[in-house]
Parts: structure tokens; C-alpha cells; sequence
């Protein structure tokens, strides 16, 4: 009779006469593999097979623990040894930095190494880490940057990126009693007709003031602009900028000659002289001066900006200067 159970933690024997098999159990041996934890075993999972957390000579395996009997073994995700079905193991258990707080590589996010060592994948389309925006590709000048930053003058939103030029309104206006025109380069600005302009962020505008004729340009304001050169802005916000232009004003001077006498009014009013023989009229003014000799004399001509002996008519784009001379016989 075989009385052999194949256990090598028993002395096995057979008795010839009665044919009873004995086994005597060997004191501190155990039987690695059989899901019974004993003698200097540290777990015994009921196999032989490395990498499940109990070894093949039933050591617990680095980055698991094991418990009970038969053992248990499950993975210490945080302690930095990546083990089972862990994919990462960085030495904490904080989501975010690219191993999650179940030991996973989080998304946008590659690790390497024990422990693990995770970095951002800029590239891949999604935004993680120190990240600002991912739009799928390394190309600079389309909003995201090689290095996944937004570039300057563009706004980013979204998984994968979408990245937008940031623009902002240009407004100008024109102020005062005179006229003229404001243009601006790069072209957007004819103000007159267009007085608004959107313009991409950072943009450099360079804006010109042009006076009508009897005008002149007074000078900026708003936008950092001031005197009466030309303006420049860079629109890193929306901006608003006036120009101003003041009306040109000119003196009429009225002078009375000759041995008769007699007054010469204006219209529009301003001069009766006699008494007011100067006035300030805007410029372009057309003033008719008419000149009445009183009784006993004639009244003989205009020189100076008028000539004749009729109505004297003076456009005002200048300081003019006007005679009339009256006669007594």
C-alpha cells in the first residue's frame, strides 16, 4: 500500500501488518501553494505564479499587500512601486498631477518609471497639467502654442482647444465748431462716413486728423492720444478717441474816407459803422456791405476788398480790409 499523500511538510509511513498509513507532520515546513498560510510563509495564495502579489515561494511581492488564508493580495497604490494592474504609482494618492488617486494615468497625461514620473502629452487635443489650452497639433501661430499656451491675441476654450483671434472696437468722433476727417491705417477708419472699426487685439492703429477749409484741428483726446499730431493706439481694449476742430474765425475792418459822410452796415449784422466799423466773422462768411451817404454827400466807391460802387460782398476766408469813400460837392 502507498501511503505517500505527496504533502513534504508530512513523514508519511505505512504499517505492513494492518496496512493504516501515519503521517507525522515536520515541524516549522510548509507547503507553498496549498492556500494554507503557514510556517515562515508571508501569504500563500494557493499557486505558484509571480507578479499576483504572493511570489512562487509565497513572499509578498513588492507594491502589494496580502491578507488572510488563503491570501488576499491586492496592489498599495501610493506607496511609488507600480505592481498589478496599476499603470502608475507616483507616491501619492492626489488626482491631477497625472497618476490618479487609483493609480491610472489620467487623461493628456503620459508616466514612466517607479515611482512614476508624469508629464502632459501637449499634442494629444486635451488641455491637463500646467496646460492652458490643446488644440490636437504643435503648431504655432494658430492660437496654441507648440508648448500649449494661448498665443498672444487669441482666446482658447474647449477639449480639443478651439482657439479665437480676441478683437476690440475702435470708436472715433469728431468734436468742436469746426469740420474735417479722421482715416486710420491699417484702413477701417473714414470719419466722416465710418466712425467705428473692430480691430484684432494688439493691433497698432495709427489715426490722422484732416481739417476742412476754414477749419483747423485742435487736438486728441482719449485713447492716450493728445496734441495735433497723428494718434496711435494698440487696441488691448476697446477705445474710444475724439478729435476736436475749432471753426477759423476772421476780422472785417471798415474804414470810412473822403470829405462827405455817410455809414456802411453789414449783412449779416456785425458792422454799422459809424459806430462799429470791426467784427469776427467765421470763417467762409459771405458779409454784404452796403454803404448809405447821408444828406449832402455821394458815396463814391469801395477799394481795398471790394471795388465799385455797388453792394460790396467779402467772403471771409481771410482778414480783409474794406474802404468806402464819400464825396461832398
Amino acid at each position: 500500500m502507498v501511503c505517500n499523500d505527496n504533502n513534504p511538510c508530512t513523514n508519511d509511513s505505512c504499517d505492513g501488518k494492518s496496512g493504516a498509513c501515519a503521517h507525522t507532520v515536520i515541524p516549522n515546513c510548509s507547503f507553498c501553494g496549498n492556500n494554507i498560510l503557514e510556517g515562515d510563509e508571508q501569504c500563500d495564495d494557493g499557486n505558484l505564479i509571480n507578479g499576483d502579489g504572493c511570489s512562487a515561494v509565497c513572499s509578498v511581492q513588492p507594491g502589494f499587500t496580502c491578507v488572510g488564508t488563503p491570501s488576499v493580495c491586492t496592489t498599495l497604490c501610493g506607496d511609488g512601486l507600480v505592481a498589478g494592474a496599476e499603470t502608475c504609482d507616483d507616491g501619492n494618492l492626489i488626482n491631477g498631477d497625472g497618476c490618479s488617486a487609483v493609480c491610472s494615468v489620467q487623461p493628456g497625461f503620459t508616466c514612466v518609471g517607479t515611482p512614476s514620473v508624469c508629464t502632459t502629452v501637449c499634442g494629444d487635443g486635451i488641455p491637463a497639467g500646467g496646460e492652458v489650452c490643446d488644440d490636437g497639433n504643435l503648431i504655432n501661430g494658430d492660437g496654441c502654442s507648440a508648448v500649449c499656451k494661448p498665443e498672444p491675441g487669441f482666446t482658447c476654450v474647449g477639449t480639443p482647444s478651439v482657439c479665437t483671434r480676441v478683437t476690440y472696437l475702435l470708436t472715433t468722433a469728431r468734436a468742436g465748431t469746426g469740420t474735417g476727417t479722421i482715416a486710420s491705417a491699417p484702413a477701417g477708419i473714414d470719419c466722416g462716413g465710418d466712425c467705428t472699426e473692430v480691430y484684432n487685439a494688439n493691433t497698432v492703429v495709427t489715426l490722422t486728423a484732416t481739417p476742412a477749409g476754414g477749419s483747423t484741428f485742435a487736438g486728441w483726446a482719449g485713447g492716450g492720444c493728445s496734441g495735433t499730431g497723428t494718434c496711435t493706439v494698440t487696441m488691448n481694449s476697446a477705445t474710444s478717441v475724439t478729435a476736436t476742430f475749432t471753426l477759423n474765425i476772421y476780422q472785417l475792418t471798415v474804414a470810412r474816407l473822403g470829405a462827405g459822410t455817410g455809414t456802411v452796415t453789414s449783412a449779416p449784422a456785425g458792422i454799422n459803422c459809424g459806430v462799429d466799423c470791426t467784427e469776427v466773422y467765421n470763417a467762409n462768411t459771405v458779409v454784404t456791405l452796403t454803404a448809405t451817404p447821408a444828406g449832402g454827400s455821394t458815396f463814391a466807391e469801395w477799394t481795398g476788398a471790394c471795388t465799385g460802387k455797388g453792394t460790396c460782398q467779402v467772403t471771409m476766408n481771410a482778414a480783409r480790409s474794406v474802404k468806402a469813400t464819400f464825396t461832398s460837392p
